[in-house]
C-alpha cells in the first residue's frame, strides 16, 4: 500500500493498482509556530516544504516569505517547527490525520487557493498483474468515485510529463454521475499560474485528464514546462523504421535520416548491425532481439520502453528488420504510442518477402507465370494471432511467399497439397537473403521440407511457392541455387 501521489503515473507490466480506497482529505495544511495562519505569518517567515508545487504556490500567494527545502518524515518536519528552525511547514492534511496530529493544523488551505498534487489524500493498493485472485479480493475496498478522481488527476501529469520536477496541481470531484477536474501549473521564474477545468463522465476519467492538459497547453503551459525542466513539451517522437532485408545498402535515405537524428535506437535480431553505424555515437542502443519462440524483451515491454523513452523527450528509432508494418508488429507499437498521445512516424523498409526472391533471381510476378501474390507468415498460429487458411490459399493466388515458415515447412506443404496444389509445384527457399551468407534451395512442394533439411537450411529464410520459383535457376545473379 502506498500514498497514491507517490506512485509513478506510468504503470508497469508486472503490477497494477488493484484498489483505491475512499479518499481522505486532499487538502494541504499549515503547521506553524504559535499556530499562526498563513496570512498572519510575518514577512520573511521561513516555510519548509519538499514540494516544488507547494513552493510555487507559496510564492504565488506571498512572495515575501522564504521557502526552504526540507526532507524527512512528518515527525522530523514538525520537530523543526517546534525547535524554532522553521516558522512553519506545509504538508498533506491526510498525513496528519492518519498519524492523529490534526490538532497541530494552524490552517487548512482551500483547494482553490492551494491545489493539491495528483492523487493526494488517496491510497493505492498495488498487486501483481497476474494475481487475479488477489485483485478480485481487493476490489471489495476499491472506491469507484475516488479511482475516477485520481485517474483523471494523474492523467494530467502523465500528459504533461511534469512529474515531481514541475509544479502541477490537480483535483477531481466525482459524484454518482459526473466528474469535474481542475488542473494548474506554476512558473517558478515568473510567479505565473495557468489553470484549466473540464467535466465528463466517470468512465472517461483518463480522457478528461488529457483534455485538461491540452487546455493548459493552449493557455501557455508549454512555456512554463520548458522553464521548469518539464520534458513533454519537447516530447520525443518515435520513428518505426524498416531496416530492410539484410544488405545495409538497401536501407532507405529516410531511414538514414532518422538514424542520424536518433537519441535512442531500439533494434531487433535481424537488423544488420552495420546499419547502427549511421547513428550518433552518443545514441543509446537497446537490443530487444526476437526470434521464433524466444524474446529478449516481450512485446508489451517493448511498447512500454518506446513510450517511456519518448516521454523523456527523446527521438526514438524503433529499428525492425524488413518493413515495420509487415509481420513486424509495428502496428501494435503504433497503437501503443497513439494511446499515449505520442507522435510517431512510419518509415517503410524493403521487405525480405520481395528482396530475398529478387536477389535469388525470382520475380514474384511475371506475365508468363504469375499475376497474383500472397505474403503470409508461417508461425502466426503459434503467436496467438490469426490462423493462415492454407487450404483456401492454395488455389487463391499464383505465388505464395512465406516468412518465418521453415520450422513448419513440412506441415504447410501438406496443407497446401490438401488444398489442391500439385505436389510438383516449384518451391524456392532463400536463406539469409541479400547477405553474403545467402543460399537458395529449389525443389518441389511434395519434397521441399526434406530438400531443405538435407541442405541444412535454417531461419531466417523466405519460401517462394509457385512457377516463378523455377526462374531462380535461370536468373540467379547474386548466388547460384542448390537442389
Amino acid at each position: 500500500m502506498h500514498s497514491l501521489k507517490d506512485v509513478p503515473t506510468l504503470e508497469t507490466s508486472e503490477t497494477v493498482i488493484a484498489a483505491v480506497p475512499r479518499r481522505s482529505s486532499p487538502h494541504d495544511a499549515l503547521v506553524s509556530r504559535g499556530n499562526a495562519t498563513f496570512k498572519d505569518l510575518p514577512r520573511g517567515a521561513v516555510i519548509g516544504t519538499g514540494s516544488l508545487r507547494r513552493l510555487a504556490q507559496v510564492k504565488f500567494l506571498r512572495a515575501d516569505l522564504q521557502v526552504v527545502p526540507i526532507r524527512g518524515n512528518l515527525d522530523t518536519r514538525i520537530r523543526k517547527v517546534k525547535r524554532g528552525e522553521l516558522d512553519g511547514v506545509i504538508v498533506a492534511e491526510a498525513g496528519l490525520e492518519r498519524m492523529g496530529l490534526q490538532d497541530l493544523i494552524a490552517e487548512r488551505f482551500p483547494i482553490e487557493q492551494f491545489t493539491p498534487a495528483a492523487g493526494q489524500g488517496a491510497l493505492a493498493v498495488v498487486a501483481k498483474r497476474d494475481n487475479e485472485k488477489v485483485i478480485k479480493m481487493l476490489s471489495a475496498i476499491d472506491d469507484p468515485p475516488t479511482r475516477a478522481e485520481v485517474t483523471a488527476e494523474r492523467s494530467i501529469v502523465l500528459a504533461l510529463e511534469g512529474g515531481c520536477r514541475v509544479p502541477i496541481g490537480a483535483i477531481g470531484r466525482a459524484n454518482a454521475r459526473a466528474l469535474s477536474l481542475y488542473g494548474c501549473i506554476f512558473s517558478l521564474k515568473t510567479r505565473e499560474k495557468i489553470s484549466a477545468s473540464a467535466e465528463g463522465a466517470l468512465e472517461d476519467a483518463e480522457d478528461l485528464g488529457r483534455k485538461v492538459a491540452r487546455l493548459l497547453l493552449e493557455k501557455g503551459a508549454k512555456k512554463i514546462l520548458r522553464q521548469n525542466g518539464g520534458k513533454n513539451m519537447d516530447k520525443g517522437k518515435v520513428f518505426l523504421v524498416g531496416a530492410g532485408p539484410g544488405d545495409p545498402a538497401l536501407l532507405t535515405l529516410k531511414a538514414v535520416e532518422a538514424l542520424k537524428a536518433a537519441d535512442v535506437i531500439v533494434y531487433d535480431r535481424l537488423v544488420n548491425e552495420a546499419i547502427l553505424e549511421w547513428a550518433p555515437k552518443t545514441a543509446e542502443k537497446i537490443y530487444v532481439g526476437k526470434s521464433a519462440g524466444k524474446h529478449e524483451l516481450p512485446q508489451e515491454k517493448i511498447n512500454e520502453l518506446l513510450v517511456a523513452k519518448a516521454l523523456e523527450g527523446k527521438k526514438v528509432v524503433r529499428l525492425k528488420g524488413g518493413d515495420p508494418f509487415l509481420f513486424g508488429r509495428g502496428g501494435e507499437e503504433a497503437e501503443a504510442l497513439a494511446e499515449k498521445r505520442i507522435d510517431f512516424e512510419v518509415v517503410p523498409g524493403v521487405t525480405s518477402a520481395i528482396a530475398a526472391p529478387a536477389y535469388a533471381g525470382i520475380p514474384l510476378t511475371h506475365r508468363d507465370y504469375a499475376s497474383s501474390v500472397a505474403i503470409v507468415t508461417g508461425h502466426r498460429a503459434e503467436d496467438g494471432g490469426k490462423i493462415v487458411k492454407w487450404t483456401e490459399l492454395a488455389r487463391a493466388v499464383d505465388t505464395i511467399v512465406i516468412l518465418m515458415g521453415i520450422e513448419r515447412l513440412e506441415s504447410t506443404a501438406t496443407k497446401l497439397i490438401e488444398g489442391g496444389l500439385d505436389p510438383n509445384t516449384p518451391v524456392a527457399v532463400i536463406e539469409q537473403g541479400t547477405t553474403e551468407q545467402q543460399r537458395s534451395v529449389i525443389g518441389k512442394l511434395g519434397t521441399i521440407a526434406q530438400t531443405a533439411k538435407k541442405n541444412g537450411v535454417k531461419p531466417p529464410a523466405v519460401i517462394v511457392i509457385g512457377n516463378v520459383a523455377t526462374l531462380g535457376e535461370k536468373l540467379a545473379w547474386f548466388k547460384k541455387a542448390a537442389h
